[in-house]
């Protein structure tokens, strides 16, 4: 498995395939906290090659980047289902997720993490407090 694609942005869509994605981040910039974010998506591409068929359990999640840190929201969970195709040499999964209203309670380093089948890919999202 191979992720094409992981990215945080203001919005994103597939559209016969195609992504069309806008306004990629990693960092917002609240001016006071408790912050809520009113909404922003995740764009991914997985790529799977021949001999991966078959059912895969996925999961999104945002977590703080802490030993042991917790979830700020319940892990977004469900499965591909891969059937065998020999007219094909890779399958596409691509995913879009809206998140909306997220409360960020303190500056913080979070991650946002994709897992399948003992895959894992993090990109860090960095909430920082900006002066008035």
């Amino acid at each position: 498995m191979d992720v094409e694609l992981f990215t945080l942005c203001d919005f994103a869509q597939i559209n016969q395939e195609k992504f069309t994605i806008v306004g990629t981040f990693n960092s917002l910039f609240p001016q006071v906290f408790p912050f809520r974010y009113s909404s922003f998506y995740v764009a991914c591409r997985i790529r799977l090659e021949k001999g991966e068929e078959g059912d895969k359990a996925f999961s999104f999640s945002i977590r703080e980047n802490k030993p042991n840190g917790k979830d700020l929201i319940t892990p977004v969970k469900g499965d591909i289902h891969v059937v065998p195709d020999d007219n094909i040499d890779a399958y596409i999964s691509n995913f879009v997720l809206s998140f909306n209203n997220i409360e960020f309670t303190e500056p913080a380093h979070y991650n946002v993490v994709f897992e399948c089948c003992g895959f894992k890919k993090t990109i860090p999202l960095f909430v920082k407090k900006t002066s008035l």
